[in-house]
Order: C-alpha cells, then structure tokens, then sequence
C-alpha cells in the first residue's frame, strides 16, 4: 500500500455530504465527488476536522480553504508547495469564485457551479488527445525557409493504455514525445488532456506529468536511496514527514524491483537498473502520465523484457504510458497500442500490434520500417486515415475549446513571500545534496588537495629570497599577482563544469518545481566554500615558505577570497553557457589569459581601450587593492634615527609611515615623514623618499633626495632628470612636477606646472 494511502478516509466521513456516482464515458469509468459549499470548507492531504481529503502526495497537508464571505465563495491557497490553480493560473491571493471556474489541486480537478464543487480526479483516469499536431524547424538553407518535420499527427491514448511510438530515424518520434509531454510547443495543432490545452494549462499540469529522458539523470556518486529522498524532498511538500518521505521511496524503488539495491551507488548499478531508478525517481509522486523517450535504448532483450513488464504492471496499476523505442521485440506482448512513425514526420498508422501487421501484410513489427519505405509515408498514412475501422484511434473533430491554439507559455509568479520561502528552502535541500556529492567524489578530493599543496609549495619555494631595492618590490608584486591569479583560477575552474555537468537533471527538475536561483545559488555557495578551503592551503603554504607576504596577511587572505569568489561566479557564468563539459574546460583558458594581460604587473603600459576595460578586471582590482595593504611601512626607528622596517634599506627612508595614493593613471607612492622648517637646509637634512610603483608604465626607479629641490612657497620640486621617469607614458606629465609639502599626493591634489 503507498504511504500516502494509508491517510485517506471517506468523503462521507469528512461531511456526510459526498454524493457518489460513477459516470462512463469514452469506454472508462470516472468517479465524480460532489459537496456543497454552504460552510467553509479546507481541502489537503491528511484528514482532520472540516477537511475535505484529496489523497496524493502532491496535495500539502492543508492545501486551500474554500470561505463565505457575503453570500459569495471565496478561495484561498494555504501556502501548497505545488499550488493551486484557478483556470490554469496560480493563485496568488485571495479569489472570488464564479460558475464555471476550474480548480486544480495537485491530480484532481475541482469545477465549481455556483453552489457546489464537483470533483474529478486524473489518477487512472487521462486521456491524451493529439489533433493536427505539426512542427517546424528554421532551416539555414540559402532561402531561410522552415522545415517541418512533423506533419498533422493526430491520435488518442485512452487512460491506462500503454502506448509504443515506433519508427526509423529521422521519422519525429521523440518530436512527437516531447510535444505530448508539453516540453516542446507544437507550430500548429493542440494537444489535451483530459480536454484541456495541455501547453496552455501546462503549469497547472505538470505536476502530473512525468517525462523520462534517455539520458540517466541522476547522480552517480549518490547511493539510490539518497538520490531518490534528495528528490522527494525537492518534490514533495514540505509538510511531508520523514516516515512518508521514507516510505514513498521505499514504495517507488520497490516499484522498479530495486529495494535490495537502495544502499548501493547509482554508479555500481547496471544500465538497466539505473533506467530502473530514473524510472523510480519519477513515480515517487505518484504521476498520471509517463513519457519516456528511448528508455531501453542499449539494453539487451532480456534487460528490455524486464523494463517493459515493469512498465506494464504500472500501466495495470493506471498511470498511461507512452514510450518511444527501437526494441521491437517484446512491444507485442506489453504494449495496448503502437504508434508508427514514417519519415519526413508523417504518422502512417495507430492501433493495437496486432491491427499493425495486418494493416502492413507483414509478420514482424521490425518489418514495417522496409514496408513504409517500399510506398512512402504520405501514402500509408492516406491508406491509414482512410480505414473507416482505424477511427477509433484517431481524435474526434475538434471541439471550438481544442481549437484556438495558445500562442506561448504563461509562467504565473507566485506571491513575492512564498517564492523567497521555497527558494530558501529548496537552497537548503541543494546545499545539503551538492555536499554530499561533493564529499562522496574521493577523486575529485584527492586532486584539488594536490593541486593545491603542489600550487602552494612551488610558490613558496620559488619566492623564498626577495632580494633587496627594486628586485624585492619586483619580487613582491609578482608574489601577489600570482596569488591573485591563483585564487581567480581556482574558483574559475573549479565551479566551470558545476551547471553544464548537471544540465540534464537540472533541466528534468525545473520542468517540475524547482528555482533556478535556488539551484545557482546552492552550486555558488558549494563551489566558494570549496575553493576558499583549496586557498587556504596555497595561502599557508605560500606564507610558511615564502620570505613574505607583503602587508597584513589576514587582509591579503580576505581579498584573496574575494578573488575566488570572483573566479567561481566566472565559472558559473562559463559554465552556463557551455553546452558541454569540454566546451567549458576550452573557455576557462580565455576567460582567464586577459585577466593577466589587464592586470598591469606584465603589461604596465596598456592601449586606452585596454586600460579602459582593466578598471572592470578582477585581477586589476585585486592586484591594485592587495598592493595598497602590502605597501611597505616603517614600523619604528632606532635611537639612530633609522628605518628599521626590513623591507626597506637605509637610505631609502626615513622613520614614519608610508602611504600610497593613486595620481590619475600613475600610481606614485609618496613617502614623506617630516620637513624642516628652514628651506634653505641642506638636501641631505630631508629625510624624504619617493618611492615609485613598478607595477606602472615608465615608473621603473626609486628617486631619492638628491633629485629633489626646494622651490619658491615651501614647494617641492623633482629635477628634470626624475620628472622624465615619472612622467613617462603619461598623457599629461606637466601635472605631476610638483607635489604639496608634508602630503600624500591625491589626484586633486597634482599642481600644474607654472
């Protein structure tokens, strides 16, 4: 017995008002419930004072209320995670109900008449009609002509049956799959279920629909039964327990004949059973319709044989099936009915297996794709649709309501407050499984530990002596370029393959319930954590080797880190893109070579246009900022006076505080601790220093006090021979000849030359 099934009761027990009748029509049965709405009323999964029962999984625990108000019914949502829908859309807020509205909760479909509710539930009870149904495809010959590749198929699958789509290659099968599925929006031509425009009304259906690509779309790091709760938790809603959530995935593995094998990796499975447990992760809500495109695709007849039993027995049990497949060999024996496919997208016949080698004089269903090929799809479907006994199998003329064709998908936004509750909570269930996959992947591990000792060490080693002069601020701005490349490089690469390699189970996911931002949002805050750890390694290793790290090493870790983030939200974006795990591995190179090139240590002097786009480059605003905390400071002096900081020589300095500023596109570091009163002192009395940034064009020496000289009003002025190399590859050097007494130079603050 499900889970869920254990929580229904009676109708009558609810109200005692419940009329029961069974209504037949087209050659199936339908159970319709009918209560009068004259007391307010709720409606939800679980039973309880006042609560009407509508048992699936799909339905919270208290899903809507139905209240008077002045005579008139009003509907209210109760915060359903699949939501309630009112005519096809979402209910936001409070509705007033009039004759004739459609409500759909979860598989049941409640229409109001003005007094009461009639319900008519979906489970075992679809029907899928598909009426001149086309597709065209843009065409990149010389004309620019759309190519149709499906051409005006019309069927009916009857609820329960289960339905084989056959064909050669080329002849629109999955097409066609997609479409029925509502994946795909036909160019012409509807499709209903239940007399409903499936594309139209897709948002309220989808939550009944279940489409199995051929594609595997699940982890395979993951045991079975951790992937199938991951799903039921993203699926079902929130107010589901563990001992349900349990149960309805010990119900779906038993399903699919995999219970013994929950424990076990998805990846250990064979391929047959991971169809199985893609299977068994769709049916964990309790689906009315199953699609699967190709799903024994590559299995052997034996393996094919057990998956196509399995998918009769659902069929008995009254979800309708259609599956597309090239195995032809046990479509007799399972399926009710088969579709057969011609090229070019014409639909040539429908009906039973049997009624197809009749219809085609042959004696084995692989033998049709010969005979179709002998006349020409076009003609076997004018024999086909001229078959007065093939109508049963065809829709009847359409309805004016199946007609109008619905020009795009609408996508209803859910109530600001409830979208940011499920997103937080669907991030939670995301951050959880992404961790988990990530702590189950010993591979992955093992290499980004190495990587990272490997990065670390030989950085260390390599700047394990800086030299002295303008060799250690060469040394050290190289240190702290490569630092910042490593933490943009490693949160690029590591997040570049999050979203492509996931592409399929995120789209198979978003197709029922799941937020993109929570998705994004999970894969972003994983892939930081991981490589900020991955940083702290190469930061450690770096520090404990290295003859330094410039500045306050808690700051420079704290832009590193926000250098990786930088670098992970570049790999997602990479990866968003990407249509493959290659393809990605191919763009990180790019993404990353210009953040070198614009960061301005190996190309100091760049083209406007470049220095232009540098101001954006991460690696530009790190290196710029990591520079500014590692800029050196004399930390003190001794009783002689001197600079005892040990990243800078004697008669480089004198004892105070050094400070940089930037002077529009030079970056000069002034460095001045005091200036005697009298101007007229010697030079040699100034214990000025002027230290110039090597990371910029042309600004390549220390100046020292013999290049400096008084000038009239207690400025200072540099001599020609140090304005021609501070000046150099600037466009306006006059500006930068004179600098205020006793000040950190800002841009302005630059005096033009008299």
């Amino acid at each position: 017995m499900h889970p869920y099934r254990a929580m229904s009761i009676s109708a009558e027990t609810v109200s005692g008002a419940w009329m029961m009748q069974t209504v037949a029509g087209g050659g199936f049965a339908t159970v319709r419930d009918r209560v009068p709405l004259d007391h307010g009323l709720t409606v939800g999964r679980e039973a309880m004072f006042g609560q009407v029962v509508l048992d699936h999984p799909n339905v919270s625990r208290r899903h809507a209320a139905f209240e008077i108000v002045d005579g008139t019914i009003v509907l209210r949502d109760l915060g359903g995670t699949n939501g309630t829908y009112v005519n096809g859309e979402r209910l936001r807020s409070a509705r007033l109900l009039v004759q004739g509205d459609r409500i759909d909760i979860g598989p049941f479909q409640l229409t109001f008449d003005g007094t009461a509710l009639t319900r008519v539930g979906r489970v075992g009870n679809v029907e899928l009609v598909v009426r001149g149904v086309s597709y065209d495809v843009r065409c990149r010959q010389a004309d620019g002509l759309p190519r149709r590749i499906l051409h005006g198929a019309n069927l009916r699958v009857l609820p329960s049956e289960f339905v084989a789509i056959i064909g050669a290659n080329g002849s629109g099968k999955s097409t066609l799959m997609n479409i029925m599925a509502g994946r795909l929006l036909p160019s012409e031509g509807t499709v209903l279920l239940n007399d409903r425009d499936l594309h139209a009304n897709f948002q309220a259906l989808k939550q009944d629909i279940a489409f199995v690509p051929q594609q595997d779309v699940l982890h395979e790091q993951l045991t079975l039964r951790q992937a199938l709760d991951y799903t039921a938790q993203l699926r079902l809603p929130p107010d589901t327990t563990v001992e349900q959530r349990n149960a309805a995935v010990n119900d779906a593995a038993r399903s699919v004949d995999l219970h013994d094998r929950l424990d076990q990796r998805i990846g250990a499975l064979s391929g047959g059973q991971k169809k199985c447990a893609s299977l068994a992760s769709e049916i964990l809500n309790r689906p009315s319709l199953l699609l699967l495109d190709e799903v024994t695709s590559g299995l052997d007849e034996s393996t094919d044989w057990q998956i196509m039993r399995l998918l009769r027995r659902l069929a008995d049990d009254g979800v309708t099936i259609v599956v597309v497949t090239h195995t032809l060999a046990n479509v007799t024996e399972f399926c009710d009915k088969v579709i057969c496919m011609g090229r070019g997208g014409q639909l040539t016949f429908v009906g039973a297996p049997s009624e197809v080698l009749e219809f085609f004089s042959v004696h084995r269903l692989g033998e049709v794709f010969d005979r179709t090929e002998e006349l020409g799809a076009e003609c076997w479907r004018a024999r086909f649709e001229a078959d007065v006994s093939a109508t049963i199998n065809l829709p009847t003329a359409a309805e004016p309501h199946g007609s109008v064709r619905c020009p795009a998908w609408r996508h209803p936004r859910d109530p600001a407050f409830a979208t940011l509750l499920r997103v937080m909570r669907q991030t939670a269930i995301l951050l959880h499984r992404n961790t988990t996959l990530l702590l189950s992947d010993r591979r992955t591990l093992v290499m980004a530990a190495a990587q990272s000792v490997l990065i670390g060490g030989l950085m260390g080693y390599a700047f394990g002596n800086f030299g002295t002069g303008q060799e250690r601020v060469n040394a050290e701005n190289a240190l702290l370029l490569l630092l910042c490349l490593s933490a943009i490089w490693l949160g690029c690469n590591a997040a570049s393959k999050d979203i492509v390699g996931e592409l399929a189970i995120y789209r198979r996911e978003n197709d029922i319930n799941l937020s993109t931002a929570a998705f994004i949002l999970a894969k972003y805050l994983v892939s930081c954590v991981f490589t900020v750890l991955q940083l702290a390694v190469v930061y450690v290793l770096v520090a404990a080797l290295a003859a330094g790290i410039p500045g306050d090493r808690l700051q420079q870790f704290m832009l590193l880190t926000i250098g990786a983030m930088a670098g992970t939200a570049m790999g997602l974006v990479i990866s968003a893109f990407a249509n493959t795990r290659d393809q990605a591995t191919t763009i990180v190179p790019l993404a990353l070579v210009p953040q070198l090139i614009l960061a301005g240590v190996l190309v100091p002097k760049l083209p406007d246009l470049a220095t232009t786009v540098a101001k954006i480059a991460v690696s530009r605003l790190l290196a710029d900022r990591s520079d500014e905390v590692g800029v050196h400071q004399c930390q003190g002096t001794n009783p002689n006076n001197e600079c005892t900081h040990r990243h800078v020589d004697e008669h480089d300095c004198g004892a105070g505080r050094l400070r940089s500023r930037n002077c529009r596109r030079a970056r000069i570091d002034l460095f001045a601790d005091r200036l005697p009163g009298d101007a007229d002192a010697p030079r040699e009395a100034w214990p000025l220093c002027l230290s110039l940034s090597a990371r910029n064009a042309g600004l390549t020496g220390l100046i020292h006090t013999a290049d400096v000289s008084a000038a009239p009003g207690g400025m200072l002025e540099l001599s020609a021979e140090a304005r021609a190399v501070t000046t150099s590859g600037l466009s306006e050097p006059s500006r930068y000849r004179r600098f205020r007494q006793g000040r950190n130079v800002q841009a302005d603050q630059c005096d033009p030359a008299s």
